[in-house]
């Protein structure tokens, strides 16, 4: 991970209409919590995106700064491939809008 300054990461929580937790933050130990109670990880940072301007703000936040990143979708990955030491976790568990363009017969989720 690069060396971040206290205004980029600033800048970056400002930028995420969804939450993101921290360690110290009461909600740390729930939101890093995953379905194999046997994976124990602590990422620096969680990121429960609200919406796609948020998975974008995400994803480059962490290819600029070489960030360690997993992205969680419902957290039973037995392995624990969906938390990460140290990383951010992108966590799409939130993002459940459907689209349905029925012009075009496509729905998109």
């Amino acid at each position: 991970m690069n060396q971040l300054t206290k205004e980029q990461i600033d800048a970056f929580v400002a930028s995420i209409r969804g939450n993101v937790v921290r360690p110290g933050d009461d909600s740390y130990d729930d939101a890093r919590a995953i379905y194999n109670g046997m994976i124990d990880k602590k990422p620096w940072m969680i990121v429960q995106l609200s919406d796609v301007a948020d998975v974008i703000s995400a994803v480059k936040f962490c290819a600029e700064n070489k960030v360690s990143v997993a992205v969680r979708s419902g957290g039973h990955n037995g392995p624990g491939l969906s938390t990460v030491d140290g990383g951010v976790v992108v966590d799409l568990r939130e993002l459940k809008g459907i689209r349905v363009d029925t012009e075009n017969q496509t729905i998109r989720w």
